[in-house]
């Protein structure tokens, strides 16, 4: 809230150097300054700014497929359902209904556009995308996010099992 700060703050964001910053936490007028430790603080701002650890994305066009229960439900995860049905519920599935964007291509692409611009649809910054056929057995995180987010990756693309070569299934993605 400080105006004086912005030019002196956006110039150390820019040069990548360290802030020092405290939170003010409280109601109304009655507000209570606390110091917490640097991690400490980065943690609670992105638990504040993302509420789930990742995002499982599928969708369903045309009543192709059902919707599968998820046997492993987690309460950090957001799972999300992309469909033309507009009957379609779940009490586990965030049900976005997509119509408008999918009238206007071929119904062949429906599915590669989700999963080209799966940000759309989720609110986290780490995304999978299954087939709905899928059933959800096991939490995706130690096996196939945790190697993924400490290796560095931006992107991951899963190597199909008829194919023995990754820019085989690189092309076929493009």
């Amino acid at each position: 809230n400080n105006e004086k700060n912005i030019d002196s703050v956006e110039q150390a964001i820019k040069n990548k150097e360290p802030i020092s910053f405290s939170l003010i936490a409280g109601l109304n007028e009655s507000c209570e300054r606390f110091i917490m430790k640097k991690q400490d603080g980065i943690k609670m701002i992105n638990n504040l700014k993302q509420k789930y650890k990742y995002s499982i994305l599928t969708c369903i066009f045309n009543k192709y497929e059902t919707l599968k229960p998820i046997k492993d439900f987690r309460e950090d995860v957001e799972y999300v359902c992309v469909t033309d049905d507009k009957d379609l519920t779940s009490e586990q599935w965030k049900i976005i209904y997509c119509d408008d964007v999918l009238k206007r291509m071929p119904k062949t692409n429906q599915f590669t556009y989700i999963r080209f611009h799966p940000f759309q649809f989720v609110s986290t910054d780490t995304c999978i995308t299954i087939d709905a056929s899928m059933e959800i057995l096991k939490d995706f995180w130690d096996d196939l996010i945790v190697p993924f987010i400490e290796g560095g990756f931006k992107y991951g693309v899963k190597l199909h099992s008829s194919r023995s070569d990754i820019y085989e299934e690189v092309n076929a993605w493009k």
